[in-house]
């Protein structure tokens, strides 16, 4: 009935389509959305989305009798809210196509197993809430009586509504855990150029120590670091810095698949001897060497391949499985970029409260600027309650320790 098609273009960027089978027509609305809401978002991210829009077309086609194109072009976008309850037990309960009424109040079957777990439910929930919120807004059907912002105002509410009674609570929250002083220190003794068992090849040890340093001292994500570009580390005002700029339709990109930037531009400080590495790397080993020289490259991205290319995501994603195999194999411990992210978050919160004496609430804004989060986003209140949590902890260890010192020394007296 529905399928998601990659298409790709003459210049190598894949673009996932809702098509329906088997003539393969694309349905309108998601592709539409897709581009106009979500074109710089990453493939594997567009992919997701288009498998959850899937799924909406064909429950509507099996509930309503109907595609969702033509209920949404019609103005009747408000038949599958009034639904939204069926969808949501149909969504999670495995995406078995039978009749509700008929499913609720049995006995659990073999098939509970297939039950969303609470966080993907709520994640399809909310992409799907934002597209009904979309769809149901631009085909707004007429009715003169009412002002249309008023209108406007009162469909979102009923949307926000019924999903908000769906959205499951008692999801575990993601732990922000990141790499210890101990095993951070032994990361960099790894990668150092100069180290006898550094996994990489000589003329790519320079730039992987860069990218690593990089990820720890600015907390970036991989598709910022890997968009920086040769005049984004800058001196000023006798200090050093990374400029993390928001460029979804740089001209110069070239890569098939470009990296995606979901955060706030900003400028981090960085330390000034990884500005004078860069500085040098930039000099020395950015360029790669052909009959004997240095060549020439097209472009100005900072972080290249070893023929000069842009490094991609793939290949980041490559060189950080490495370094997880020669620093940690055989243990549980996690080393991927958002690894770093948490890492640089959990250091800067313990050096401005705990070294630094600022109080938790000014360290979280701070933090929030720094990692480019939004001003509604509740990242940085995850990592302060973790700070919180942990620090909690120690004071009540060191009061019952205390405590039972105090009665095995009373016990004796």
């Amino acid at each position: 009935m529905f399928e998601v098609h990659n298409t790709r273009f003459n210049h190598g960027e894949v673009f996932p389509v809702l098509c329906r089978t088997p003539h393969q027509t694309p349905a309108i609305l998601p592709l539409i959305y897709t581009v106009l809401r979500r074109r710089h978002r990453a493939v594997s991210t567009l992919r997701r989305d288009v498998q959850i829009f899937k799924w909406l077309y064909q429950w509507t086609f099996c509930e309503l009798g109907r595609d969702f194109d033509e209920l949404a072009l019609a103005g009747q976008v408000d038949l599958v809210i009034n639904r939204i309850e069926h969808f949501g037990f149909w969504l999670r309960t495995g995406r078995v196509t039978t009749k509700i009424v008929g499913r609720i109040g049995k006995p659990r079957s073999k098939d509970a197993d297939d039950w969303l777990h609470p966080t993907s439910f709520n994640g399809y929930l909310h992409t799907v809430q934002m597209f009904l919120t979309w769809a149901a807004e631009r085909y707004l059907p007429k009715a003169p009586a009412t002002p249309v912002g008023e209108r406007i105002l009162a469909l979102k509410d009923r949307i926000r509504s019924g999903f908000d009674a769906l959205y499951l609570g008692g999801a575990s929250v993601a732990e922000m855990k990141g790499l210890d002083s101990q095993d951070l220190h032994a990361v960099l003794l790894i990668l150092h150029p100069r180290a006898s068992n550094n996994p990489f090849r000589r003329n790519a040890r320079v730039r992987n120590w860069l990218i690593f340093r990089l990820f720890v001292e600015t907390g970036a994500r991989r598709g910022e670091l890997l968009k920086l570009k040769t005049t984004d580390v800058v001196e000023k005002d006798e200090g050093f810095y990374v400029v993390l700029r928001r460029m979804p339709d740089d001209p110069s990109e070239i890569r098939a698949i470009p990296p995606a930037q979901k955060t706030l531009p900003r400028t981090v400080g960085i330390s000034g001897s990884l500005f004078l590495d860069i500085e040098k790397y930039i000099q020395m080993e950015r360029r790669p060497i052909r009959e004997g020289r240095r060549s020439r490259l097209s472009h100005q991205f900072l972080f290249t391949s070893e023929r000069g290319s842009p490094l991609s995501l793939s290949a980041l994603n490559s060189l950080f499985s490495v370094m997880k195999k020669a620093a940690f194999e055989h243990t549980k411990i996690a080393l991927h970029p958002h690894i770093l992210r948490n890492t640089f978050c959990n250091n800067y919160l313990d050096w401005r409260v705990d070294k630094t004496k600022v109080e938790i609430e000014r360290a979280t804004d701070e933090l929030r600027y720094l990692c480019g989060w939004q001003l509604n986003s509740k990242m940085p209140q995850r990592y302060a309650a973790k700070w919180i949590a942990e620090q909690a902890n120690q004071e009540n260890q060191d009061r019952v320790n205390a405590a039972w010192e105090d009665a095995t020394r009373n016990g004796r007296g």
